[in-house]
């Protein structure tokens, strides 16, 4: 089996309230375990940034289930090649949303969340990312925090 990294960004068609974060969170866990998949999803609101590590098999099946999920649009595939190592090895998908307060709220398993005021996003970017990766998610953040909005990191040319 080898070992592949994709990273997507996709729109939300509409918010998501925390409830409907943390059902989707228990159910793609459960999914993406199933599949051999770990993953990051960062979520600010509007977009997502996925980044996934898995079987090249397993992470086109998890890329075309996106595609047909009616709460994401405008999918733009930023990375989908082989890859050494898994990023979060313990991680079948942890969801950082960058909506709650101002703050981080991080899922967990149990389908609860907490808050982290003081959680910032250099906490996430000290964690073994690739450096493309770091710089993504830095400036999928930074986008996030100072417009509410992280669309300028599509490219619509």
């Amino acid at each position: 089996m080898s070992l592949h990294r994709l990273v997507y960004l996709s729109r939300a068609v509409q918010p998501l309230p925390i409830n409907t974060l943390n059902s989707l969170s228990l159910r793609a866990r459960k999914r993406n375990e199933d599949h051999g998949i770990t993953s990051l999803l960062l979520y600010d609101g509007r977009y997502f940034l996925h980044y996934a590590e898995g079987p090249a098999a397993s992470l086109t099946w998890l890329l075309q289930n996106v595609r047909q999920d009616p709460r994401h649009e405008d999918l733009c595939l930023l990375s989908h090649h082989p890859c050494q190592t898994r990023t979060f090895p313990s991680w079948a998908l942890n969801i950082v949303n960058l909506t709650h307060g101002g703050g981080l709220v991080q899922l967990n398993a149990q389908n609860t969340h907490h808050s982290h005021p003081d959680y910032s996003i250099r906490d996430l970017l000290n964690a073994p990312l690739p450096g493309d990766m770091r710089l993504l998610v830095a400036s999928f953040a930074a986008s996030s925090q100072m417009t509410g909005d992280s669309s300028s990191l599509l490219n619509h040319n």
